[in-house]
């Protein structure tokens, strides 16, 4: 039996283009094979979604100082927004 670990805890939402997005649809769901506890729910990416991810990729790719960086200088977004 699949139990809650956090039940009141909502689905956790995504970050798309340094933002935090939520969706309507139903979330996915990690369970931990070993206890049959839920680790999380977060929100599942519907067509909406993956649009608006591939047109912040293509915003983020077209900067030169967003490409070029290094994935630690990427964490802090904000010098390149």
């Amino acid at each position: 039996m699949t139990k809650l670990r956090r039940p009141h805890d909502p689905p956790k939402p995504m970050l798309i283009g340094g933002k935090q997005v939520s969706t309507a649809g139903e979330p996915l769901i990690s369970v931990n094979p070993a206890t049959g506890t839920i680790n999380h729910a977060i929100c599942a990416a519907g067509p909406a979604e993956i649009d608006l991810a591939v047109h912040e990729a293509a915003k983020a790719e077209a900067r030169p100082n967003w490409r070029d960086a290094t994935a630690s200088a990427r964490r802090n977004p904000a010098p390149y927004r």
